[in-house]
């Protein structure tokens, strides 16, 4: 997706201009998450949590690639964590 929130392929260029910026954010100390969807979930499209029909094909790792694939990118996020704060005790 570009800026404008047109749907381009994610050519060469762009996973290589994902990569730098994502190496970029990393280089800072930053974690980073790549962002997108995907429309056209079938029978998940209406998917509210357990207690839907099909829950249990988000349990079978074999579904994984058919539910993880053909994803719009949308962006990076780069989040500061830190972990010193995570261990820290209170006196």
């Amino acid at each position: 997706m570009t800026q404008d929130g047109s749907i381009v392929p994610l050519t060469t260029r762009y996973r290589e201009e994902i990569l730098t910026n994502m190496n970029l954010l990393a280089s800072k100390g930053l974690r980073v998450l790549a962002c997108a969807y995907k429309t056209g979930l079938g029978s998940l499209d209406d998917y509210t949590g357990p207690l839907h029909p099909q829950h249990k094909m988000l349990l079978n790792a074999e579904s994984y690639p058919t539910i993880e694939s053909e994803l719009t990118f949308v962006g990076l996020v780069g989040m500061q964590v830190h972990f010193y704060q995570m261990f820290r005790t209170t006196p």
